[in-house]
């Protein structure tokens, strides 16, 4: 806690010691310190410091008592064990793929910010991977380490600078120059340098927060990051005549990759993200379709069943609707909190239970209804834990047993 609130008394000399008889006596917020000197010059100068501090409308440190730029200089806090903890903070409640971004930027800046002339330093790529698997990950904290990368996290902990030291611009503007370059060289990605710019923005935030600094310093550099473009180059967009190949391709290479290719028509005919298409279920998908010989109608083509005037054999296949519910994006598993490669979230950028209605041309509906016909639909692991037969139509991204195909 900090306060303004400072009173500094005259140095007085007690009679009845004799090794540190000078005393300076000051309070802060009402809660008295005091602290002895050998001679009266010592208890002057630190008095002077005092007063200096008090005068510039520097806060105390009210469990001390000492000026916080004082304290501050006096914390052994490294960027490493801050960065430890500013991922632990924030791991309950980020996403996996989020995690894995926060753990790769920390990396990149936790190598940064490490002493130069600090003897036996390991290379660079087994500190990142040392950080990487280890150092920066809460999930394997109390795995056993390999001896090289635990040597690498040991040194580490000694050479990386300590975070009072980013109060410098210079040394900000280092790491920021640093995120621009990737490993072999050559320039990064735009969105690349934003994201981990934006890592480095938050972590020295939170630095803030726990009183380590006094603002972000990154606020205080001229530096501004690549702009990241905001519109499509349709030079390299995938028209209907090249879709149309593209499936058809997959579909030639066998029946296992042929479980794909409704993936990659959800892609590209309802413009779904990989993760979407990826939790797609049965009962999120409104197929609809007319009988070309009798006519009738059909909302889903699920429920199509032989009467006695018509088999219903030859479906024209119309436009239907995809109700999205849920994403499952890829992370891996050491960064999903079950240790499984996919993680199940709602949809991004929306509420928990929010979803979002697409329409489909006959196309797709024509190639899920295909895909179920020929390959089932997955078995998923419901939320209460049981294996339950779950309605994914992408088999190849999560997986399972097959059930009986419906005829037509």
């Amino acid at each position: 806690m900090k306060s303004y609130e400072v009173q500094i008394w005259e140095i007085g000399k007690r009679v009845d010691r004799k090794a540190r008889p000078w005393r300076v006596r000051w309070a802060v917020s009402g809660q008295r310190f005091e602290d002895m000197f050998r001679t009266k010059a010592l208890a002057h100068s630190f008095r002077a410091e005092l007063v200096q501090a008090a005068n510039a409308g520097e806060p105390f440190d009210r469990a001390t008592g000492r000026p916080v730029s004082e304290a501050r200089t006096k914390n052994p806090t490294t960027w490493y064990a801050h960065s430890r903890a500013y991922v632990e903070m924030k791991w309950p409640r980020a996403a996996a793929k989020t995690r894995r971004s926060i753990v790769e930027a920390l990396t990149s800046i936790t190598v940064t910010l490490t002493r130069p002339a600090k003897r036996g330093r390991p290379t660079d790529a087994l500190l990142r991977e040392a950080l990487y698997l280890y150092g920066l990950n809460p999930r394997r904290w109390s795995d056993e380490i390999p001896p090289e990368h635990a040597a690498a996290l040991a040194w580490l902990e000694t050479a990386s600078l300590p975070v009072v030291e980013l109060d410098s611009p210079a040394m900000v503007r280092r790491v920021l120059d640093s995120l621009c370059v990737r490993l072999d060289g050559k320039p990064a990605a735009a969105s690349t340098v934003q994201r981990k710019r934006a890592t480095f923005y938050n972590v020295l935030g939170y630095a803030v927060e726990l009183e380590l600094i006094d603002s972000n310093p990154v606020d205080r550099v001229q530096w501004t990051a690549p702009e990241v473009a905001q519109s499509i180059d349709r030079r390299v967009v995938a028209n209907p005549a090249q879709v149309a190949t593209l499936l058809e391709a997959v579909k030639s290479l066998g029946k296992r990759a042929d479980k794909v290719t409704a993936f990659f028509g959800c892609l590209y005919y309802a413009g779904m993200r990989p993760s979407e298409a990826a939790d797609l279920r049965r009962e999120d998908c409104d197929l609809a379709g007319r009988c070309a010989d009798c006519g009738a109608d059909f909302d889903d083509l699920a429920a199509v069943k032989p009467s006695r005037s018509c088999e219903h054999e030859k479906i024209e296949h119309r436009w239907g609707r995809l109700v999205l519910a849920g994403t499952s994006p890829r992370a891996g598993s050491h960064w999903t909190d079950d240790g499984g490669s996919h993680e199940r979230r709602g949809l991004k950028h929306r509420g928990r239970a929010e979803t979002r209605t697409v329409p489909i041309p006959p196309r797709l509906v024509e190639l899920l209804c295909t895909h179920v016909d020929n390959h089932g639909m997955a078995r998923m692991v419901g939320s209460s834990g049981a294996c339950t037969v779950g309605r994914s139509l992408s088999r190849s991204m999560t997986g399972g047993g097959s059930s009986p195909a419906r005829r037509r």
